[in-house]
């Protein structure tokens, strides 16, 4: 079982910035959603990409409480399952793309489960990079052959995308962005109300499509793309606080 107790005791001064209990927590997601949904609603007759979506909810100072929950319940759990099925299949991607890291935490489990791999930490949020490096830092995980960031995504073996194509109005654009990866690990959760989530959607046929609509959209396209899911959720091992499961895709050649 892959170990991250090495990154838990500077999670834990990470998590001093974040809510200490579920009421709070609920309190922080309602103020920040009301700052990303203020200019739009699941009843909105305009077009998606004609609304002024406030993406400076990012940067706001309590969006890390968002990043921590996420984790914690979510990504974590996510990775755990996801790593186990490379372990059992020895599958050992030489390059690895943490793509939107988050506070890097991730990229560090990946860090621990692939020594021998290269791992692209991927983030454009400055706050969010700062407190990477610094966890990156304390670990020793800098370097060649070890963790690198990069604001753009590069070629790589195999992207880790937890909690990112459901913040692309347009999915299908960011997996555009990837190159010809083998592996791809994800688990979108397009139809949970959330700060950067959205009601509807622009499918790759340029349709519009509700939160609940698009993910079967997004995984048509995946498919044109030669990308087929290969760990569903037939092949359930954890259940966790947002009963999630990943996905897990492969290139067919």
């Amino acid at each position: 079982m892959i170990c991250i107790k090495d990154a838990k005791s500077q999670s834990s001064a990470y998590a001093k910035a974040c809510t200490k209990s579920k009421a709070e927590m609920l309190e922080v997601d309602d103020m920040l959603n009301d700052i990303w949904y203020a200019n739009h609603h699941v009843g909105s007759t305009e077009h998606p990409k004609d609304i002024a979506y406030n993406f400076s909810v990012y940067d706001h100072p309590k969006y890390i409480n968002n990043l921590d929950v996420c984790f914690k319940y979510y990504t974590r759990i996510n990775l755990i399952t996801s790593l186990k099925f490379f372990n059992d299949l020895n599958i050992v991607p030489e390059t690895i793309l943490d793509l939107y890291g988050g506070d890097g935490r991730s990229s560090v489990v990946l860090a621990k489960a692939f020594p021998n791999s290269t791992i692209y930490y991927h983030q454009t949020a400055p706050a969010q990079i700062e407190r990477a490096k610094a966890l990156f830092e304390v670990l020793g995980l800098i370097g060649v052959n070890n963790i690198q960031h990069v604001e753009t995504p590069v070629p790589v073996d195999a992207v880790f995308a937890f909690e990112c194509f459901e913040h692309f109005i347009e999915p299908h654009t960011l997996f555009d962005q990837l190159g010809d990866m083998k592996y791809l690990v994800e688990n979108s959760s397009f139809s949970v109300k959330a700060p950067g989530h959205f009601y509807r959607y622009v499918g790759f046929d340029d349709k519009v499509y509700t939160n609940r609509q698009i993910k079967k959209n997004f995984y048509t396209y995946l498919r044109s793309k030669n990308m087929f899911a290969v760990h569903r959720k037939e092949h359930f091992v954890y259940k966790n606080f947002f009963n999630c499961t990943p996905m897990i895709h492969m290139r067919h050649v």
